[in-house]
């Protein structure tokens, strides 16, 4: 029993729970909210881990308006973990506030009070600092934002305007109704393979042609993703290749059409039916619609209330506006040039950043250096 107590995971939902009691009795004074601090001022190590993430994520270092996009974003994430904070999440959120807490149960606080072990983790600042709690903050904010303006009904007018809009996106490819024979070009050699490609030829040349329904034991075993009777162009095409594809869909119906090569063999196709492709109704694809139109809808309401967020508050990096730096990323021309002594205004890239970062420690290290 001792050491189920000393497991994290049975700490972690222990304080939850009893942070939650505790949220019930949260003063009046907590539940209030603030404004955002009037300037929020990040360092250069900040965007060094921007960049860093990035390129755990792509490979690649971004630059440019890449890089300019990539600042963006992070500004934009800072904003909304204020808001969060100003909103009192840190304290409110379940997650949030249990994995506070959390935080200093684990290294062996004093005191075991969640409330109290909830309240030293925001004054240190871990509600800032944390990766977990800064990811659930924002989320949080994000989907509280998206979850307002998703929640309004959509009328069918709305959701077919949208579909006749966009209906090359939700267009239905051709299809067909067919049956096929197969000859695994794996399995022979390459002489064997030529002969009895030959041989089934012949075979479904006869008159009257093979009967399409028995056909199939001619050849080889289809593969499982092979056996269906209907097919769009697209999956001939994702299974078989651009050129089966194009074979099929010139292929008469009634009889028998092939060989046609594809990376796995030979292959013969007997079309029933052919369905050209068409835009679908409404009816068909609503679910399909209606999500695009929510995300569509989220993702606005996210743009303008973030838009609105920035007007209460400055976002500087390094002491320089986010947005001088964003604008001048966006519209001016690389200068590959190494400034003597540079600043996070001649950064071009996140390699720049990075060198700036190193500069910036090693400079640190000789002023406290100098100081001992």
């Amino acid at each position: 029993m001792r050491r189920a107590a000393r497991a994290p995971l049975l700490h972690f939902f222990a304080v939850a729970l009893l942070l939650a009691g505790v949220r019930q009795l949260a003063t009046p004074g907590q539940q209030t909210s603030a404004r955002l601090p009037a300037r929020i001022d990040l360092p250069i190590v900040w965007a060094a881990s921007l960049c860093r993430d990035e390129f755990s994520r792509t490979g690649a270092f971004p630059s440019g308006r890449e890089f300019a996009a990539l600042l963006r974003r992070g500004a934009d994430d800072e904003i909304l973990l204020n808001a969060a904070l100003a909103r009192n999440l840190q304290r409110t959120d379940p997650v949030a506030s249990a994995r506070l807490a959390a935080n200093l149960a684990f290294v062996g606080a004093p005191t075991a009070e969640p409330a109290k072990l909830l309240e030293q983790a925001i004054a240190m600042g871990m509600a800032k600092t944390d990766l977990v709690v800064r990811r659930r903050l924002i989320g949080r904010m994000k989907l509280e934002i998206e979850g307002q303006a998703r929640s309004r009904t959509i009328s069918d007018d709305k959701l077919e305007r949208y579909l006749q809009r966009h209906r090359r996106r939700y267009r239905l490819p051709p299809s067909y109704r067919l049956a096929q024979v197969f000859l695994s070009a794996a399995r022979r050699s390459k002489d064997r393979f030529a002969s009895e490609v030959g041989r089934l030829q012949r075979r479904l040349s006869t008159n009257p042609p093979a009967d399409p329904a028995r056909a199939a034991t001619l050849g080889d075993p289809l593969l499982a993703a092979m056996r269906q009777a209907s097919w769009s162009d697209r999956d001939i095409a994702k299974l078989l290749g651009p050129a089966v594809a194009r074979a099929v869909a010139e292929a008469p119906i009634g009889r028998w059409s092939g060989p046609i090569r594809s990376p796995l063999g030979a292959h013969w196709v007997w079309l029933y039916e052919k369905k050209p492709g068409r835009v679908p109704t409404l009816s068909e694809v609503r679910e399909r619609v209606q999500y695009d139109v929510l995300t569509r809808r989220g993702r606005a309401a996210l743009a303008r209330a973030v838009g609105d967020l920035r007007k209460q508050t400055s976002v500087l990096l390094d002491g320089v506006p986010i947005d001088r730096l964003v604008e001048r990323l966006e519209h001016a021309t690389v200068d590959h040039r190494i400034a003597a002594r540079p600043t996070v205004t001649d950064v071009e890239d996140c390699t720049g950043l990075l060198r700036l970062e190193s500069i910036a420690a090693a400079t640190a290290r000789s002023s406290k250096g100098g100081r001992s």
